[in-house]
Formats: C-alpha cells, sequence, structure tokens
C-alpha cells in the first residue's frame, strides 16, 4: 500500500508538479485535466540539467514526480517530501500513485480547467455557429486540389437549454470580431480543424485555449472521468 507523505490534504489549485521523464508526458496532461498546474521536462530531450530541474523546482515551489535513471539524484537535491519516483507505468496508475502520495484532493470544478496540450486556465468562449463559420470559411477558401471540409451549407443555430456551466473554467469574454478571426486574443490560431462537423453541430458552446487555441467541449468523456480514475481524489465541492 502506497504510504501518504502529506498527512493534511491538499487542494488540487494550491498545488504544482514538475513532470520529469519522457514517460511522464501521459501523467502530465493527466494531471493538467484535473485543473493542476503542471510542467513536464526532459533532461535529455530538453537539453535541461538536474541542478536547473531542481532550480525550477525550488523557485516556482513545485512538487517534482521523477521516473528513471535520475530520480534519486533528482531526489538527494531536494526538501524531503518534495520529490517521488513514480512505480507504475500505466499513466491511469501513475496520477493515483502521485495524488494519493501527496494527498491532493480534486474537486468537480477542477476537471477541465487547465489546458492539457499547454497548461494555461484561460479560456474564451465561441458558440458552434461562429466556429461553423470558421469552418465554412476554410472549405471556401481551399484551393490547388486541396480536399474541402465536407459541409452541409445551411444555417447553424445556436442550441439552447444545455447545461454548459457544469464544468468550471476560468472565462474571458471576447467580441464576436475576434472569433471570426480565426485567432485568440493571444494571437494563437483557433484549431477548429480538430473538431468533427458533427460535433460542431451538435454542441452549443466551445472552449478555446487563448494560450495555444486548443478546442474543447462539454461531452461524455468528463462524466467517465469523474466516475473512473478521478473518483478515488474527488471530494464534494
Amino acid at each position: 500500500m502506497l504510504n501518504v507523505c502529506y498527512p493534511a490534504k491538499i487542494m488540487a489549485k494550491d498545488v504544482k508538479f514538475l513532470c520529469v521523464s519522457t514517460n511522464l508526458g501521459r501523467l502530465g496532461r493527466s494531471l493538467r485535466s484535473c485543473g493542476i498546474d503542471t510542467l513536464y521536462t526532459h533532461t535529455k530531450t530538453t537539453g535541461m540539467t538536474d541542478q536547473e530541474i531542481v532550480e525550477i523546482s525550488i523557485r516556482e515551489k513545485r512538487l517534482v514526480v521523477c521516473a528513471g535513471a535520475n530520480a534519486l539524484k533528482i531526489k538527494s537535491h531536494l526538501p524531503p517530501g518534495s520529490c517521488y519516483q513514480v512505480h507504475s507505468g500505466d499513466p491511469a496508475l501513475q496520477l493515483k500513485e502521485v495524488l494519493l502520495y501527496f494527498n491532493v484532493c480534486v474537486e468537480e470544478k477542477d476537471i477541465f480547467s487547465r489546458c492539457q496540450i499547454c497548461n494555461s486556465d484561460k479560456f474564451h468562449a465561441m458558440t458552434n455557429s461562429s466556429l461553423m463559420k470558421l469552418a465554412c470559411l476554410q472549405n471556401d477558401n481551399m484551393k490547388n486540389g486541396s480536399e474541402p471540409v465536407v459541409l452541409e451549407r445551411q444555417m447553424y443555430q445556436d442550441r439552447a437549454g444545455v447545461n454548459l456551466t457544469k464544468l468550471a473554467r476560468n472565462i474571458i469574454t471576447v467580441s464576436e470580431e475576434q472569433c471570426a478571426s480565426g485567432y485568440t486574443i493571444k494571437n494563437a490560431p483557433i484549431l477548429y480543424q480538430s473538431v468533427p462537423v458533427d460535433i460542431i453541430k451538435n454542441v452549443a458552446l466551445f472552449y478555446v485555449c487563448t494560450d495555444c487555441g486548443k478546442v474543447y467541449w462539454e461531452g461524455s468523456h468528463a462524466e467517465k472521468v469523474l466516475q473512473g480514475c478521478l473518483k478515488f481524489a474527488l471530494i464534494n465541492s
């Protein structure tokens, strides 16, 4: 049985992690899915030294999660209890290990409140009609024999009566003109191409990461996560 390092519970919004290994990328994204501020890196791919990792941990007050040969070395340079070496190779079990070891509690409002790709916690809302306009514009601008996006050219009404507030996000209000530009307020291209047309037609509201342009929407996946691998860590909000 895994020993709990922290006797007092830590809320997800109050903790920060630094994952150090090429094998911990999925764990890093899972921690971000829990609303936890998480960076991940590896000394071989980024050229970052163990000393730099230690400095980041101390300067930014990040708990370190390690895997691999350098784990013990990094751990020896950090305060007791601030570094954990994962044992499992399964990302779902790794997540459980880390949350249990550091006694981290996740609330429902934390789930998907942070971008899994870039770690940003800021989004702007975008209606399905605005997203469809961007997709239609791309379809009209396709040239030189490229395969067009298959769309039904009709009026796409914004769906009403859908629960859009189940998951809490830091939503920034932007103008319709900003949405129509195809870019976020931080000048990242809105990645609407990754959203299936059927989803655009049937989901009322989308959330766009302001930093990288990744598009998210509410779906059954959130409920599966809440009832699945995160159920043990959730508390009542």
